[in-house]
C-alpha cells in the first residue's frame, strides 16, 4: 500500500500525542506500514533541505583494508569516521556465512508476529536488549523511518534472556 503525505502545515496538530500513540503501539515503523496506513503520521515529515552539491566521484564511501599495516588503518579509519562518520571495511576476517546468519536473523526478528516482538520493544537499555524506533523520538523535529534493533556486546554482554531467540 502506498502511503500519502499530508503537510503537517495545512492544520495544527498535537506532535507529542501523535508521537505517543505510535510509541504506544510498540510495533515501529514496520508496524505502521503493516497497518495499512494511507498517510505519513506528520511526526515523520522533515522539511526540505537543499541538497548539496556533490561530485560523487570526488568522496566515494572511504573503504578500509584491515589486512594493511596497523598504523595506516588506524590513520584511514580516523579519516573516514572525521570526514564521512562511515565507511566500508574488508578484509575483516567475518566469514560472509556469519554475515548472512546475522542480516536473515534481524530480518526474521523484523518479521515476527507482533505480540512477540512488542515484548521487546523498549527503550531502557539496561538489560542489553531493546527494540525502538527513533532513540530520539519524543525530542526530535521529526521522526526518522526507521526501527532499531540493538544489542549491547560489550563490555558487559545483554543479559542473554532479553535477547530475542530468533537473534541468539
Amino acid at each position: 500500500m502506498t502511503a500519502t503525505i499530508i503537510s503537517a502545515a495545512a492544520s495544527p496538530y498535537g506532535r507529542r500525542k501523535e508521537v505517543e500513540e505510535f510509541e504506544n503501539t510498540k510495533l515501529g515503523v514496520k508496524g505502521l506500514v503493516d497497518s495499512g496506513i494511507t498517510r505519513v503520521p506528520a511526526f515523520f515529515h522533515h522539511p526540505p533541505d537543499p541538497l548539496p552539491e556533490s561530485d560523487q566521484d570526488e568522496d566515494p564511501i572511504p573503504v578500509i583494508d584491515l589486512s594493511g599495516p596497523e598504523s595506516e588503518v588506524v590513520d584511514r579509519v580516523r579519516d573516514a569516521a572525521a570526514k564521512f562518520g562511515f565507511f566500508q571495511v574488508v578484509n575483516h576476517g567475518v566469514p560472509v556465512s556469519l554475515l548472512d546468519r546475522l542480516v536473515n536473523a534481524v530480518r526474521g526478528f523484523h518479521e515476527l508476529p507482533e505480540a512477540e516482538k512488542k515484548v521487546h520493544y523498549r527503550r531502557d537499555v539496561s538489560t542489553g536488549a531493546s527494540f525502538f524506533s527513533n532513540v530520539d523520538l519524543f525530542v526530535s523535529k521529526a521522526a526518522s523511518w526507521r526501527d532499531t534493533l540493538q544489542i549491547r556486546l560489550g563490555p558487559t554482554m545483554a543479559n542473554l534472556a532479553a535477547i530475542p531467540s530468533i537473534c541468539r
